[in-house]
């Protein structure tokens, strides 16, 4: 998480709000009480958050 955080500059509230909200890629489970995000769906949103955004409201 504290890598997400520093290459998105957003706060671990605003990525769980954003989450919920649709307008941020869901975490991957690793097993555990561990999860992550892809580098892949990362750069996505990186790259392009609208887009992002309008997927992750469509998928709901």
């Amino acid at each position: 998480m504290v890598d997400v955080i520093r290459i998105t500059a957003l706060s671990r509230a605003t990525i769980y709000r954003r989450i919920a909200e649709g307008r941020f890629p869901r975490p991957v489970n690793l097993g555990g009480h561990a999860c992550g995000w892809t580098p892949t769906a990362l750069n996505e949103r990186i790259g392009n958050p609208q887009e992002v955004q309008e997927r992750g409201v469509r998928n709901r």
